[in-house]
């Protein structure tokens, strides 16, 4: 049997289940030399369609059984297709797999080494699970780097993403996590402005609030500086919004500021 024919097992046996038989498959094409489980499997033609088998499983079966089998068998939880896609991408999209299932098994392949911010197509896992505040949650707390902008002719935020097609608790845990929302893209405009734009009144809502929350604290602070001292006030300074408020003030009573 040769090395197509035992992925074309593979594949059977992944999605009917068949764990026993996965893992005869396994052992068999080892030892006739063949690594079947860390290879890449087509589906077609065209981007990303070979993809590698633990991601077929993700797709095919939805079992947490058969992920474990190929953990087992050595599946690699970083091996992704040659365009960057990882199993900890397809596992944020809500549109291709159970949130629940994702979450648990998206748990486990990060203790596994799965890496948070492998990149493909310049976007990062959590760039996939916008839709998903709990998948959000899970990447925030390994650690993925929620500064990351976008490499492409906008330059946009992952908040911006957000912004647009993301779940309003999604915007509110990056807002959380510390992300600047006053970044601007290429074009001049905001996380606001993208969440206006797309029309998404939950993420615009979640963002006018923080936004006056901040400029709130800000004209507090800056009304009673002389009893904060120089050193908050010039913390203040370096937050990039200072000018605007103190024109604010300017108008509001000239004399003070």
């Amino acid at each position: 049997m040769d090395v197509v024919e035992f992925q074309k097992n593979l594949l059977r046996a992944i999605r009917m289940g068949w764990i026993r038989e996965i893992d005869h498959i396994v052992k068999e094409a080892r030892e006739v030399g063949c690594d079947i489980i860390n290879l890449r499997y087509s589906l077609g033609t065209g981007k990303d369609t070979d993809i590698p088998v633990l991601m077929l499983a993700i797709v095919e079966s939805e079992s947490s059984d058969v992920i474990q089998c190929l953990l087992g068998n050595g599946a690699d939880v970083t091996y992704g297709t040659k365009h960057g896609l990882t199993p900890l991408h397809l596992l944020g999209d809500v549109a291709v797999v159970d949130i629940s299932f994702a979450l648990d098994t998206a748990g486990e392949f990060i203790e596994r080494g799965a890496d948070v911010d492998a990149i493909e197509d310049s976007k990062t896992p959590i760039f996939y699970a916008l839709r998903n505040p709990k998948m959000v949650r899970l990447l925030i707390k390994a650690g993925c780097d929620v500064h990351y902008r976008v490499r492409s002719t906008r330059n946009m935020t992952l908040l911006m993403y957000a912004a647009q097609t993301g779940h309003p608790e999604s915007v509110h845990l990056l807002i959380k996590a510390g992300v600047d929302i006053d970044l601007k893209d290429n074009r001049g405009w905001t996380a606001v402005d993208w969440a206006r734009f797309a029309e998404n009144v939950g993420a615009t809502k979640v963002l006018e609030q923080a936004i006056w929350h901040r400029d709130s604290h800000l004209m507090f602070a800056l009304g009673n500086h002389e009893r904060t001292g120089s050193e908050s006030f010039i913390q203040l300074l370096d937050l990039g919004v200072i000018d605007e408020i103190l024109d604010k003030l300017r108008e509001a009573d000239p004399v003070r500021v």
